[in-house]
Parts: structure tokens; C-alpha cells; sequence
């Protein structure tokens, strides 16, 4: 579990040194950024029963990211916003 948190919180923290030297306007950077925030795709749950994957896991997956979602967000929102700014 510590593992998905850390690596769920290091994708985000490149993403913003990934935007922050491209000097683009707040709101477009700020939506990027919280795009690739956002959970997986519940599609993934769909895709894995249709083709014989393991649909459970994808179900955990989808609900721990967005559990983890609703803390990071917000967590990393306020550096996001003095960054991109």
C-alpha cells in the first residue's frame, strides 16, 4: 500500500517539474495537473473482464486510487498552485 502512495505522489511531483518550465497560463497547467491526478479509468475493470484479465484486481486498483485520490489532491494542490503560478 505504501508503495502505491509514494509512486502515486512521485507521478504527480514530475508532472509539475514537467509543466512548471513551461511557463503555460495557471488554468491550463492546473487542469493538466489535476487531470493526471484523477484516478484510473473504471474502462480498466471492463477491459479485464472482457479479455479474461483479473477483474479484481483492477476493481482494487481502481478503488484504491480513488481513495488515495481524494487525499493527494488536495495535498498537492497548494504546491501545485505556487509552482504553476
Amino acid at each position: 500500500m505504501f508503495e502505491i502512495v509514494a509512486e502515486r505522489i512521485c507521478e504527480m511531483m514530475v508532472i509539475l517539474l514537467i509543466l512548471w518550465p513551461m511557463h503555460l497560463e495557471f488554468t491550463m497547467a492546473f487542469t493538466v495537473f489535476v487531470g493526471t491526478a484523477c484516478p484510473m479509468a473504471a474502462a480498466t475493470i471492463l477491459f479485464a473482464q472482457r479479455y479474461d484479465g483479473d477483474a479484481r484486481y483492477a476493481t482494487e486498483l481502481f478503488v484504491v486510487t480513488t481513495a488515495l485520490s481524494a487525499v493527494t489532491i488536495p495535498l498537492l494542490s497548494i504546491p501545485a498552485t505556487w509552482l504553476l503560478q
